[in-house]
């Protein structure tokens, strides 16, 4: 119902959401789940036409909020959760900053001709459609960011992994591809 006057019309729509709010809510969450590749895209789309909006938005409100923005700083940094992230945090950065080595893009490049483009842990997974740079023993164990510590993986095996050294990796898959084989009698996948 259109309102001549958008004050009044702005009214008629609050007091109809407060009215219907769980509907309305449910009908959004519903909308979104079913769209939410939809909206992820055109967020991004947004986000990368509108750059220089958003900074210029996020800046303002920085200046604008700037009390508000320290209170909630000081009140997150007593909380147990800030003192967990810190920690981790501090750990990483020792671990990255102690962990010698690097590598270049033409080292990816020979290792993907060695692997034949399969995943180092899951070899016969193809790499086509990407990889990740895994770390066979992970810098926050002692690992090193040389290239002979260094491996291409798909995303899943490198999901599985973790934080385990390829050796810890490599039992854990045989165990597990044993207990499938045992309760679905199907043949292990395990490492080629």
């Amino acid at each position: 119902m259109p309102y001549k006057d958008l004050e009044e019309g702005k009214e008629y729509r609050k007091r109809y959401y407060l009215k219907n709010i769980k509907r309305l809510r449910k009908q959004s969450r519903e909308r979104a789940s079913v769209n939410k590749y939809k909206k992820a895209e055109y967020d991004r789309e947004y986000r990368l036409d509108n750059l220089d909006s958003i900074k210029h938005k996020k800046k303002m409100y920085r200046e604008e909020n700037k009390e508000s923005i320290a209170l909630k700083k000081k009140e997150w940094q007593k909380t147990e959760a800030y003192k967990l992230y810190q920690r981790v945090y501090q750990h990483r950065r020792r671990a990255k900053v102690a962990s010698a080595g690097s590598f270049t893009k033409e080292d990816i490049e020979q290792m993907y001709k060695e692997q034949k483009g399969k995943c180092y842990y899951g070899g016969h997974i193809s790499l086509e459609d990407g990889f990740h740079i895994e770390h066979m023993t992970p810098i926050s164990r002692g690992g090193s960011n040389n290239i002979d510590n260094i491996a291409l993986s798909c995303a899943n095996c490198n999901f599985r992994k973790r934080t385990k050294t390829f050796k810890e990796f490599f039992i854990y898959e045989c165990d597990r591809s044993y207990e499938k084989y045992k309760e679905e009698n199907v043949y292990p996948q395990g490492f080629y």
